[in-house]
């Protein structure tokens, strides 16, 4: 059972995605992908209460 997406793969086959870490489970494999992105000013706020 393959479980990764195909968009991720190629994405990081174009070098716009590094991977972040794999982690190793009985059945499976996870495999994180991080991805750079650009800084921006903020434009307004957020807030939880």
């Amino acid at each position: 059972m393959v479980l990764i997406k195909e968009k991720f793969v190629e994405a990081w086959k174009n070098n716009e995605l590094k991977v972040g870490g794999i982690t190793l489970l009985e059945d499976r494999v996870v495999v994180v992908f991080k991805k750079e992105v650009e800084e921006k000013k903020a434009e307004g706020y957020a807030s939880k209460d």
